[in-house]
């Protein structure tokens, strides 16, 4: 497994690949408008392949980490499908529904294809650093196989269960996380609007209860109007909210508060490139 083939060169998939290679893999590229340059990993050895033919060549691991199960299951049931082997393995860090994993991963298994899911949390910073949190649903056997790769560009590794569990997990986080972000930004448009020093905000929420990862990532924008901390998408918020709703629906007895998450998430997402540190200014009336 020591060629390894990655499909997704965005803020996390940079990361990882980089510290693949630091790590003594061998890391083929898949060509991709979406990718964000590559130079610097090329220049550390990995291989940058135009199509899914060449990509195949020498791989028997594959790793993805793009946006959601559509383009999951376009990737692995049509395009890169004809160029797997029996006894490949995928590692998928992609947020997607627990359901359509399992049924890819149903699909895979018939092809003697291993498949894992393994979304990702934390930020571009953490994947650059090799401290990514990875979820992971699977087999035991293929997680002790693996885990030495996973190990070079992930701190903390959770094994969820079976295949689907990682992307139920996922989903649950990022409830909490952006639910919680939706939250501090509304909080924190309010308070200017109340002409609240940001600083005396911060240091009412840091130590009482609004302590935490969510409020330190969004620190930089609040008192410096920086949104560089967070870089995380609303559209992407927007569909992981979506998903979430999918895995809890008619599983509460009182109702969610995702509806409303979601819908905040969708109005803001028609912001063009925006992300969750801008919520606080979207939120603000527009004069």
């Amino acid at each position: 497994m020591s060629n390894i083939a990655i499909i997704g060169v965005g803020l996390m998939g940079h990361g990882i690949a980089k510290n693949l290679i630091q790590g003594g893999m061998q890391v083929h590229l898949l060509h991709h408008g979406g990718n964000q340059n590559c130079d610097d990993l090329v220049a550390l050895g990995a291989e940058i392949h135009q199509d899914y033919d060449s990509l195949c060549q020498d791989c028997t691991l594959y790793l993805l980490c793009v946006t959601g199960s559509p383009e999951v299951k376009k990737i692995l049931c049509h395009d890169l499908r004809p160029y797997l082997h029996s006894g490949d393995t995928i590692i998928d860090c992609s947020t997607g529904l627990p359901e359509v994993t399992v049924s890819i991963a149903e699909e895979l298994a018939s092809h003697n294809i291993r498949y894992m899911d393994a979304p990702m949390t934390r930020t571009p910073k953490e994947a650059e650093a090799g401290k990514l949190n990875l979820l992971v649903g699977g087999h035991t056997k293929t997680l002790d196989e693996i885990r030495p790769i996973l190990g070079h560009f992930a701190e903390n590794i959770i094994h969820a269960g079976d295949v689907g569990t990682g992307q139920a997990l996922k989903l649950l986080h990022n409830f909490v996380s952006l639910g919680f972000s939706a939250v501090v930004c509304e909080a924190a448009s309010v308070a200017a609007e109340r002409d609240i020093a940001p600083e005396v905000l911060m240091q009412v929420l840091e130590t009482g209860g609004g302590r935490g990862a969510i409020l330190e990532r969004l620190r930089p924008m609040i008192l410096e109007k920086n949104d560089k901390s967070f870089i995380f998408s609303l559209q992407n918020c927007a569909k992981d909210m979506k998903y979430y709703q999918n895995l809890s629906k008619n599983k509460l007895a009182f109702g969610s508060l995702a509806p409303a998450f979601s819908q905040l998430f969708q109005q803001a997402a028609n912001t063009p490139d925006a992300t969750v540190p801008q919520l606080i200014s979207l939120q603000r009336p527009q004069t």
